[in-house]
């Protein structure tokens, strides 16, 4: 059966019904009610200033740990899945090969960031998504170009994913908290252990400590099984905070993850010639250190400094043919300094946010056969420098307008042995402005320049990429550039909340790995534009009931060979009834993903034809038993056979989920 079925008068029925069930809305709500219901969300990654989500002149989204309690999610890809102007591509290995994509764009193009810091890895089939879901507070998104805060790799997008804390779990008064929490997978018979421990003990200092086991079977789909899709790991958080006076924080943090499994090379595809089996074991370590202050008397400025090491490392043995074992090391050294200045000049606020961000990526690879060790083909040793200065200014021109320029100089360096430096420069600019129509009804606009340099495995790469094919180094490649316009509207009437942006984006000299019969060889490929239309409504019908919906539609086209991209999702609909009493004891969630056929794809690229997932979820508190709950929810309950757009594997089928979490304070 089909869903949508590419019909565009079907996908401008559904906005129509998204328009008229806001105006609807709108009429049903009176002003003096919007306060008591939900908060409007909190972004801080948008401007690096707490703003809420309705006065950012941008698509953003934030994920909250309510949220995120309610997916039951395993991993961060499924997080994802479901937010508005998301795909999750090369599925279902989930940790050993998906990848964000936002708006069309995917890899090196989106940004990647864990509690500050860069996580640049992006290792090619092998998935970039690392780190254990049970330590995620929230997840922040921005979805466009974000290069004039952020540099290079924001030309699509940023994802921020922030790791809790005491203070989100310890409320005034609780010294000490213990959570809990026990999950079963039936898709691929996974067991999944969660403990992490809270503690406050003195007044200035709080502490945190969790260890997350799981351990995983193939996953099954309606008909068959994924082979080689089992996995087992590990993940260790630890955290010391110190709050020296009211206004500062000195924070600590060290994570620990690990993955294994046996997994084709390629783990986005099967197993086959040139794609062996291998026993893979992933890594990622993180340690930071983030000084926070928070002026308060509008002379000297808020500062943030964070200063971290990322390490990621792959280790590979292939399971078939002959010895062959890899290792693949990826080390990201960096800081952050930003300081921000809030003051009135001749009647108009201002919020100037100014920094400095300096990162170093060293990649380091070997390949041990029966003929001694190397480099590993087409992952040159190499070290990538970034540094970037950034100026942003936040003006309340008058009443209802507030207008936000910013602008970025970047500068970046990749060195190998045996070859020249390869050095270029770039400036992002970008400006925003939000104009409050109403109190309900925020309009809001924005240009944004992006861009992406060019990484050392397409500056560099040499030697074999497969038998009878090698990879051919290109020096001369430009930085991916685009701009990226937008305008929409942001509303929240307490009960209705309804937002619409439309976007166009156009970019010049993008970046694209060429394979042919005997070489492969990273080339600038020349234009490509991007445009599309964002849609979300939420609507509390009362008693804890409500109901909620996204909508996104995009086109891409390659311009230079006037064919379409491969890269771009089809529409899709996201509906949902949630409900959560009142008192908030229980919850329930039923959500469908309704999904448009693509068959506007380039030679080569397979179409997929649409389809529709429905699921369910629930959590209710045990009797007898404080601070028990027992969730459970069916996903894809009819078991449904379908393949995403952006990957060569069939989906998982029916999934049951069932989790004990407690929680212990005192």
């Amino acid at each position: 059966m089909k869903f949508l079925s590419g019909c565009k008068s079907v996908n401008l029925f559904l906005v129509i019904v998204m328009s008229v069930v806001c105006i609807l809305g709108i009429k049903e709500v009176r002003a003096e009610e919007r306060g008591k219901y939900r908060l409007e969300e909190v972004i801080v990654t948008a401007t690096k200033t707490e703003k809420e989500v309705k006065d950012v002149p941008a698509s953003v989204s934030v994920i909250t740990s309510e949220e995120i309690g309610q997916k039951a999610a395993t991993n961060l890809g499924d997080l994802l899945r479901d937010e508005l102007g998301i795909e999750i591509s090369g599925g279902p290995r989930a940790l050993q090969a998906e990848g964000p994509n936002i708006r069309g764009l995917s890899g090196a193009r989106v940004l990647l960031k864990i509690d500050g810091t860069r996580h640049n890895f992006i290792p090619g089939h092998k998935g970039r998504l690392f780190i254990d879901v049970e330590d995620i507070e929230r997840v922040e998104v921005i979805r466009g170009p974000a290069s004039a805060l952020y540099g290079s790799d924001a030309i699509g997008g940023v994802i921020q994913v922030f790791t809790k804390e005491p203070k989100d779990k310890l409320k005034p008064g609780e010294k000490y908290g213990l959570d809990l929490k026990g999950q079963y997978d039936s898709v691929n018979t996974q067991y999944r252990g969660n403990m992490q421990v809270f503690s406050r003990p003195l007044d200035r200092v709080e502490f945190m400590a969790g260890f997350t086991y799981w351990d995983s079977r193939d996953f099954k789909t309606p008909t068959s099984s994924i082979p080689y899709s089992s996995s087992f790991g590990n993940n260790v958080i630890g955290k010391v905070i110190f709050h020296p006076t009211e206004n500062s924080d000195l924070k600590f943090n060290a994570q620990f993850f690990k993955d294994g499994a046996k997994v084709p090379a390629n783990a986005e595809t099967s197993v086959g010639r040139g794609n062996p089996l291998v026993d893979r074991d992933t890594e990622r370590q993180l340690f930071n250190v983030v000084y926070d202050y928070k002026s308060d008397d509008g002379i000297l400025p808020s500062l943030h400094t964070n200063i971290y090491w990322h390490l990621s490392e792959i280790f590979e043995n292939a399971l078939t043919g002959s010895l062959r074992e890899d290792t693949r090391d990826f080390d990201t050294f960096g800081f952050e300094i930003r300081a921000n200045n809030k003051f009135n000049f001749k009647g108009i606020g201002n919020s100037l946010t100014y920094g400095v961000e300096s990162y170093e990526d060293k990649t380091v690879s070997r390949r041990r056969t029966t003929t001694g060790t190397t480099g590993i083909g087409g992952i040159p040793d190499s070290t990538v420098q970034g540094i970037g200065i950034f100026l942003q200014n936040e003006l309340d021109l008058f009443e209802g307008l507030t207008l936000i320029p910013g602008l970025r100089y970047n500068f970046f360096k990749a060195a190998t042995t045996g070859r020249p430096d390869e050095k270029d420069s770039r400036v992002s600019p970008k400006i925003g402005a939000t104009y409050k129509l109403t109190e309900a009804i925020n309009l809001f606009g924005n240009i944004g320049w992006g861009f992406r340099s060019p990484r050392p495995t397409e500056l560099f790469a040499t030697g074999t990429h497969f038998p009878g094919n090698t990879f051919v180094p290109n020096p001369d490649l430009r930085p991916e550039k685009s701009i990226n316009y937008e305008v929409g509207l942001k509303s929240n009437f307490g009960r209705l909340r309804f937002d619409s942006s439309v976007f166009w984006l156009e970019a010049d000299d993008f970046i694209e790995t060429i394979v042919t019969r005997t070489t492969t060889r990273a080339n600038n490929i020349g234009g490509a534009r991007i445009y599309g239309l964002e849609n979300s409504v939420e609507f509390d019908i009362g008693k804890g009931l409500s109901t909620f919906a996204t909508y996104d539609y995009l086109i891409g086209d390659n311009l230079t060979a006037n064919v379409p991209l491969a890269s771009i999702p089809p529409d899709t609909l996201v509906l949902g009834l949630r409900y959560v009493d009142p008192e908030d004891r229980f919850w329930t969630v039923f959500s469908g993903r309704i999904v448009d056929e693509q068959r506007r794809v380039p030679s080569g690229t397979s179409a997929t034809d649409g389809y529709a997932v429905w699921d369910i979820k629930t959590g209710l508190p045990i009797p007898g038993i404080k601070g028990a709950k027992l969730t459970f929810g069916v996903e894809n309950i009819f078991d449904k056979s379908y393949r995403e757009h952006l990957s060569v594997l069939s989906t998982p089928g029916r999934n049951i989920v069932v989790g004990l979490p407690k929680t212990i304070r005192w």
